[in-house]
């Protein structure tokens, strides 16, 4: 099993390790931040975790005006995206095939 100091956590995970540390910080208890954010403790879990496919926007925006931290604080957390088209797309696969004939 790989060791957990070696692994990227991926965008959800910085996300969930950027709220939780805030969270701690400012002392408050995860119920409490729920609550005030109006999700679910178990929803606050998960996006501490980095589990799932991520939270809503609407979420990160509650979850970050609650704990006072500023928006750009986003732009870190993913990698930046590709330039032109995705190789793996099915598109891009059927026009490269298309060519090499």
């Amino acid at each position: 099993m790989p060791s957990p100091l070696f692994t990227d956590p991926g965008p959800a995970g910085r996300l969930g390790d950027l709220i939780r540390n805030a969270r701690v910080w400012r002392s408050l208890r995860q119920e409490d931040l729920a609550r005030r954010c109006e999700i679910s403790t178990a929803t606050l879990r998960r996006i501490e975790k980095g589990d799932g496919t991520g939270p809503s926007v609407f979420v990160v925006v509650r979850l970050f005006h609650e704990l006072g931290l500023e928006l750009d604080r986003l732009t870190g957390l993913a990698p930046p995206p590709q330039t032109g088209p995705c190789p793996d797309h099915p598109y891009v696969a059927q026009a490269q095939s298309h060519t090499r004939l």
